[in-house]
């Protein structure tokens, strides 16, 4: 009594009775299947959105996941510590879907010379090349805003200092050798490779969510547009939105860069896709326990007792006031 994997079809049994032990206890639905709990926001009649859980099935040797954007640096300092601190979560994420045989595309936009050497890079290109899918009616509004300004503060000191960009991926996030690196900016890359693999399904990962993980030329929107299902690993995005400052600009004390991604979240699960979380692929893969995943309340907690160090550039009371505004809120985007 064994089980195998197969490349392309997933897991295939060869012995009925040990398969169902496996499925119930990895999240393997059937034969071939990995099973996971979405979440999406629909409209009830009152015109508030709820919250809804569904199980749904992946076919592992049909889906891949898309990692968006994940550079090395940003033009905001508090947006590239915060993209740092995603990769020592995400890289157990991705060995743990390589185990399930999903196809890991990495798509970082504008950095494709520093990879142009790379077999990952080579492979994605060695695809051939197919008409380009027919495109079906979707056209979600934008996310609120505010948008990609400096998360460092409200006076936005790296839009003033031009702290830099990139110039690769994360060198911490680790590329397999079975892993693909394609063009963010051109989706036919993306669209040949589903076509010759039978591909249907996408999960995305990476930055920003309010940006290029919808809007890129291989991101959700586009993709979606052209008949493939999506889903958003919802722990593994962020959005880039602002510290202390609407969307029109105006000082906010109350808006956070956390309210901002979980309010991002909201409108992708409302008006884009469903969303999932990793720690049912580290389930499913056998590594549930390997590293801990980050979970974005949605309702703020409040600190009993802390204490307010304030800069000359940062007074306590700029720093104090944020955080009072929150917790009265009671949530992180005051809804």
């Amino acid at each position: 009594m064994f089980i195998k994997w197969n490349p392309t079809l997933g897991l295939t049994a060869l012995s009925g009775c040990f398969l169902l032990l496996v499925a119930a206890s990895s999240g393997l639905a059937a034969p071939g299947t990995l099973e996971l709990t979405v979440q999406r926001r629909l409209q009830a009649a009152d015109g508030s959105w709820q919250v809804t859980q569904t199980a749904d099935e992946l076919i592992p040797g049909k889906t891949a996941i898309v990692v968006i954007d994940m550079w090395d640096k940003h033009s905001c300092k508090s947006f590239t510590a915060k993209l740092g601190n995603m990769v020592p979560r995400m890289n157990p994420v991705l060995d743990a879907a390589r185990k399930l045989h999903l196809q890991i595309v990495f798509a970082p936009s504008d950095v494709l010379g520093f990879y142009k050497d790379y077999p990952q890079r080579k492979a994605m290109l060695a695809v051939p090349q197919h008409p380009e899918p027919a495109k079906v009616a979707f056209n979600p509004p934008p996310p609120p805003g505010p948008t990609d300004f400096c998360e460092c503060g409200p006076d936005q000191p790296c839009k003033k200092q031009a702290f830099g960009s990139w110039s690769r991926q994360h060198p911490d996030l680790r590329i397999g050798g079975g892993d693909l690196i394609g063009d963010c900016n051109n989706a036919r890359e993306l669209m040949n490779l589903c076509v010759e693999r039978g591909i249907d399904t996408l999960l995305y990962m990476g930055v920003a969510s309010n940006m290029c993980v919808l809007d890129r030329s291989m991101g959700v929107r586009n993709m979606k547009s052209h008949g493939f299902r999506t889903f958003v690993v919802s722990d593994m995005v962020e959005a880039i939105t602002s510290n202390g400052l609407s969307a029109q600009g105006k000082p906010d004390p109350a808006f956070t860069p956390a309210a901002g991604t979980a309010r991002v979240q909201q409108h992708i699960e409302q008006y884009f896709c469903p969303t999932v979380t990793s720690r049912q692929l580290m389930t499913a893969a056998g590594q549930a326990g390997a590293a801990p995943l980050f979970t974005r309340p949605e309702r703020s907690v409040c600190l009993r007792a802390f204490l307010p160090v304030g800069t000359p550039e940062y007074p306590t009371a700029l720093v104090l006031t944020p955080c009072i505004a929150i917790c009265r809120s009671g949530t992180p985007d005051g809804q």
